[in-house]
């Protein structure tokens, strides 16, 4: 009795099983699949039976939605070079409220002009580079126990996957009260 060979082939959402009792042609048409499909970080070959395969690894190609590091320099410059800065200082960097310090840095990042969309330690690199860190778990924190209403999420959160978000109208409604001197929630 001959053996089958199963692989299964995983990249992000799309799933391939190839099953055959030849081996060279499993080996063939794996190759293929693989250069057929562009080269993703996370790709996992699993084979089922007496033959195992094992994924090629390469160097990772960086994390998903990762803001270059001049895009968060010019939301910074940004920051600092508003004409109403004194209100920003006054009514967000000097105050200990951190979901005003939050929505300010998604806030200046909608104004950008690419519109990044941002992750917590996008954030915290912001805020750690105006004087006011809020750490990374922190912010999550924050966006989970009540901020998130002010932000549009690109995937539901799941832990240890990074999730980007972005000011929704809510979001930037608030952070204007706040920038009047009001309070968040009014």
């Amino acid at each position: 009795m001959k053996e089958i060979y199963r692989v299964r082939y995983k990249r992000g959402d799309v799933e391939i099983d190839i099953e055959s009792s030849d081996k060279d042609y499993i080996d063939k048409k794996l190759a293929e699949v693989q250069s057929f499909t562009p080269s993703v970080a996370n790709e996992k070959v699993k084979s089922r039976g007496r033959q195992k395969k094992s994924s090629p690894q390469g160097p990772p190609t960086g994390d998903a939605g990762h803001v270059s590091d001049s895009v968060l320099a010019q939301i910074i410059a940004s920051i600092n070079d508003a004409e109403n800065h004194n209100e920003i200082a006054k009514n967000i960097l000097d105050r200990s409220e951190r979901t005003a310090r939050i929505l300010m840095c998604y806030y200046f990042a909608e104004r950008h002009s690419t519109k990044p969309a941002l992750t917590t330690r996008d954030v915290e690199r912001i805020t750690s580079q105006l004087g006011v860190k809020i750490a990374q778990p922190n912010i999550a924190k924050v966006i989970r126990q009540g901020a998130g209403k002010f932000l549009t999420a690109d995937r539901v959160r799941r832990k240890g996957i990074p999730v980007l978000y972005q000011i929704n109208r809510r979001g930037i409604a608030a952070f204007e009260r706040v920038m009047a001197g009001r309070k968040l929630a009014e």
